[in-house]
């Protein structure tokens, strides 16, 4: 194992307050009991793992729309102006119109 390069508190379903780890190869570790004496993966590593999943997720998608939007603004043009032409009305106008 490798040194610890990132923590995360966490607390348990017991209410007792726990630490999360990753080292710098990416292997996880907690100080709840099921890690230390078993170094089985516990509910708490794998709460973190998701929290993580997810806000890389998050920060992708984010990513994402910003580069469409600024895509856009680059090849946005100028839309025109309509002429003025008589609308079409719709059927609740027209009804509207004809009291």
């Amino acid at each position: 194992m490798g040194r610890w390069v990132r923590k995360w508190p966490v607390e348990g379903h017991s209410g007792n307050a726990y630490v999360v780890a990753v080292d710098e190869f990416g292997t996880y570790g907690c100080s709840c009991p099921r890690w230390k004496f078993h170094r089985a993966e516990c509910d708490h590593i794998r709460a973190i793992k998701i929290r993580r999943a997810v806000e890389e997720t998050a920060e992708k998608v984010e990513m994402i729309v910003l580069g469409f939007s600024e895509d856009a603004r680059i090849v946005r043009k100028p839309v025109e102006e309509k002429k003025n032409r008589p609308r079409k009305l719709n059927d609740s106008a027209r009804m509207v119109r004809a009291k």
